[in-house]
């Protein structure tokens, strides 16, 4: 299985982390996952996570703003939901 995406256009992009979002509903927080080749020839999986900061996140958010055309993404992809930074730690917009 390979750890790689297309989306509309001729780039390639393959996956180098993940971000998680954790929540109990009040709360939040985010991990940063590396991806790793089953042992076994598998499906690959996410190693351990370690917990982002909210200023890793704000600076994440402000990077990917700049840097990454809007287009439209099919209905099965996820898309980040911005932090209010006049809110509370953990609330989103």
């Amino acid at each position: 299985m390979t750890k790689s995406a297309h989306f509309g256009s001729n780039s390639s992009f393959g996956l180098s982390k993940a971000i998680l979002v954790y929540s109990d509903g009040q709360q939040l927080f985010a991990t940063m996952h590396e991806p790793r080749d089953s042992p076994d020839g598998g499906p690959p999986y996410l190693d351990a996570g370690e917990a982002l900061t909210i200023d890793f996140l704000k600076q994440l958010a402000k990077g990917l703003g700049r840097s990454v055309p809007r287009e439209i993404l099919p209905s099965n992809v996820l898309v980040p939901r911005l932090v209010d930074e006049t809110a509370t730690p953990g609330h989103v917009l």
